[in-house]
């Protein structure tokens, strides 16, 4: 299961969130991944904004998907971090 995949797990089974909400961050992602592709940076998500503003998207549809692609990028950040933590004090 890929990092995406275990983002919406999380949160359909931890946090509740409805079908329609786990619906939503799943076309946030796919728009994003068009776009800039990976894990978002804050570069990335600088092309992604105006890629969105290029194809007439309203402010608050670029805000609703980049606030999933924020959540997203918390998530990833604070996995990669606990991994590399985990890591290091194991073979430190």
């Amino acid at each position: 299961m890929d990092l995406f995949e275990t983002f919406l797990q999380e949160k359909k089974f931890l946090n509740g969130v409805t079908p329609k909400t786990i619906s939503t961050y799943q076309c946030a992602y796919k728009a994003y991944q068009r776009v800039a592709g990976g894990l978002p940076t804050k570069q990335s998500l600088k092309q992604f904004v105006i890629q969105m503003q290029k194809n007439g998207m309203s402010v608050c549809g670029i805000n609703s998907t980049l606030e999933v692609s924020i959540r997203f990028l918390l998530v990833s950040t604070k996995t990669v971090m606990l991994a590399t933590l985990k890591y290091n004090w194991q073979h430190g």
